[in-house]
């Protein structure tokens, strides 16, 4: 999952203070660490398997391929299609 509600949630925390808390410690928001490791395993699963972008997004939850790859350029700088062909070589 990558809202930061979510997690806020599971530890019966208000996701403000949540994000606070995390930002006091880390520098980052909550959403800034959840989105970190959205695209650290979105990465791995394009240079490690053999799945379709499609099937990543679908994997990822995301509402559609497009989606993910707004996402994927935005904190990679690449589409998914560009960094698949650059890891794999």
């Amino acid at each position: 999952n990558r809202k930061l509600a979510f997690y806020a949630g599971k530890l019966d925390y208000n996701p403000r203070y949540l994000s606070a808390m995390v930002k006091k410690e880390t520098g980052l928001s909550g959403q800034e660490i959840i989105d970190q490791y959205a695209i650290l395993a979105a990465m791995a699963k394009l240079t490690y398997t053999h799945k379709s972008i499609k099937e990543i997004s679908n994997e990822m939850e995301f509402p559609t391929q497009s989606d993910f790859g707004k996402f994927f350029k935005r904190m990679t700088g690449k589409s998914p299609l560009e960094y698949k062909k650059s890891s794999n070589g």
